[in-house]
């Protein structure tokens, strides 16, 4: 009998509707669960912190480029800082 690991995943779109419609397909996997749902880079943050040892996976569909390499940017200095 094999285990499944379930991983984490916070959604970040600017689109409630795409979270939303990301979200109800990735519910259907059980090897996956969504720990919950941002609409800019700066919630992502914010959750981020608050979900930490959660995170596995994020995905970041969000239409402003910079804002994206800010936020990875961001996430990858507090990685450092840890």
């Amino acid at each position: 009998m094999s285990v499944v690991r379930v991983m984490n995943v916070l959604i970040v779109d600017d689109s409630p509707f795409a979270c939303k419609a990301i979200a109800r397909m990735l519910r259907d996997d059980p090897a996956l669960n969504v720990v919950g749902q941002a609409h800019d880079g700066h919630e992502a943050l914010r959750l981020l912190e608050e979900y930490a040892t959660y995170q596995e996976v994020i995905k970041l569909l969000q239409s402003h480029r910079k804002l994206q390499g800010d936020i990875l940017k961001d996430l990858r200095d507090s990685k450092k800082g840890k």
